[in-house]
């Protein structure tokens, strides 16, 4: 019986000292979270001592903690092509539960219909606590907006649920696409994700009612986003490593900005076009303005390599070929086209000029007056008396005079051949010839390969080969161009759309 009684003793002053220890932990455990929280004596008295924040809420039966998330897009902007990303402001809102925490001491907020009663805490309260640890996997820098104090705020329900709203900025990078630029549709998201948690100990999930919604005011320069943005959730077997040994939960907001075209009509189509029609003026100017035509020429050329080098300047160097590069090589060939086909008019021009300067028969040796002899003079002479008299003896004097006419006609040739225009059939000369009227300029337009000049066999007027060719320019530069137009514009409308 003493033995029990003893024992007995002995298990009580085990306990007793347990317990005096147990007090102890308890009031040193107090005294920390007090000395942890002296400036926060709200704080101290919802989180227990035994709170560790670097320990997830527990759940039953190992369950993922749930968090939800909600986000309110307030402003979109600085789309930038050249660094492929945009910033993005945003009200980021995540809702918990965390059973831990002490909330029976606490005066809520009466909740307002369909609400549970809450309290509003500073932003500070977060350090305090466990959060959730999302971070957006493609933003190139985000933070929480401060001005006299950080934007973010947390609130507490009477059911231990916990909800954190922050006023967010960051700036998105996306891999966007310039083949159809300046008609391009630009697809991004944003991605969030845990960045320590895997989806089996921390499941993000958006609300199920307007997860994600956008201010109604928004309005981009450039571009169109088109409405309701999509949202949805998806699973990653990739970590930061990239080596795909953590299974992760994503959440995706899906933007996709349409570019309007409006601005690039004012800007770029509707100058070009003007220039490449301002280089068809040169076919009206004719040589005879020869440095006004040049001048239009190159100064349109040079207009053109200026408007699309400060088109590129917004655009990153790809290396395939974009649609405006297209358009920007079309405009070029056509005006360069232009300043080619005045090459080869002026070249026509010369060559007619000094083939109508060339004498049509090459030049000949002078002939020199034949000299009749003094006793063949005094012959022919004798012969004109003679012929007198018989012209008197027959009674004709009509007769007579005719026949020393041609006498003498028949002298003054063998004496000048030249002089009557006759040439004397001993002489070396050729008759003209066609190919004397083609060193002429003159050619028929069917012989040959080409004609400098004919005759229209219909009007009878004199054709000019250079002359014609800038009157069919006139006509086939604006039909050329317009083909070019209506085959390129309805490929980049069915592409972009």
């Amino acid at each position: 019986m003493t033995r029990y009684l003893t024992g007995a003793a002995v298990l009580s002053l085990c306990l007793a000292v347990r317990a005096v220890a147990a007090g102890h932990a308890d009031d040193d455990c107090h005294r920390f979270k007090e000395q942890e929280l002296q400036s926060h004596p709200f704080l101290a008295s919802i989180i227990p001592c035994t709170y560790v924040k670097e320990y997830r809420p527990p759940t039953e039966r190992g369950k993922p903690v749930q968090v939800e998330f909600t986000m309110f897009i307030q402003d979109i902007n600085s789309i930038n092509a050249a660094d492929m990303d945009f910033r993005i402001d945003l009200f980021l809102h995540m809702t918990w539960e965390d059973p831990r925490l002490n909330l029976t001491k606490i005066n809520f907020v009466e909740g307002r219909q369909n609400e549970h009663d809450y309290i509003t805490l500073p932003a500070y309260a977060i350090d305090y606590i466990w959060t959730p640890d999302p971070y957006v996997t493609n933003s190139k820098d985000s933070a929480i907006t401060k001005l006299t104090t950080t934007y973010a705020s947390l609130t507490l329900y009477r059911n231990h649920t916990i909800r954190y709203s922050a006023r967010v900025y960051s700036i998105i990078g996306c891999q966007m696409e310039f083949r159809e630029y300046p008609m391009d549709v630009q697809t991004c998201h944003m991605i969030f994700q845990s960045f320590m948690h895997s989806h089996s100990e921390v499941a993000f999930h958006w609300r199920k009612w307007s997860p994600v919604m956008i201010n109604k005011e928004l309005k981009l320069l450039q571009f169109s986003l088109e409405q309701p943005l999509k949202n949805y959730v998806r699973l990653s077997e990739e970590n930061e490593h990239g080596d795909g040994t953590r299974n992760t939960q994503q959440l995706v907001v899906e933007f996709e900005f349409s570019r309007e075209i409006g601005h690039h009509i004012v800007q770029t189509f509707v100058p070009s076009f003007l220039v490449v029609t301002l280089s068809w003026f040169s076919f009206w100017l004719g040589l005879e303005a020869i440095p006004g035509r040049v001048t239009l020429l190159v100064t349109s050329l040079l207009t053109l390599t200026t408007l699309f080098t400060g088109i590129k300047e917004g655009l990153p160097p790809v290396a395939y070929v974009k649609a405006i590069d297209v358009w920007m090589a079309g405009c070029m060939v056509f005006v360069f086209a232009a300043l080619g086909e005045f090459v080869v008019v002026r070249v026509l021009n010369v060559m007619h000029v000094s083939r109508q300067v060339e004498p049509a028969f090459p030049p000949r040796t002078p002939v020199q007056p034949i000299q009749t002899p003094p006793a063949t003079a005094a012959k022919l002479d004798q012969r004109s008396d003679y012929l007198r008299r018989v012209a008197m003896t027959n009674g004709n004097a009509d007769n007579e005079d005719k026949a020393i006419a041609a006498h003498n006609n028949k002298v003054n040739q063998a004496m000048n051949p030249l002089e009557n225009g006759s040439i004397p059939c001993n002489l070396n000369t050729r008759s003209r010839s066609a190919w004397d009227a083609e060193s002429a300029g003159f050619r028929r337009p069917n012989g040959g390969r080409f004609s400098l000049a004919w005759i229209d066999a219909k009007t009878g007027e004199k054709k000019i080969l250079w002359k014609e060719i800038d009157k069919a320019s006139r006509i086939v530069f604006p039909l050329m161009f317009l083909l070019f137009m209506s085959i390129y514009f309805p490929i980049l409308l069915s592409r972009a759309f």
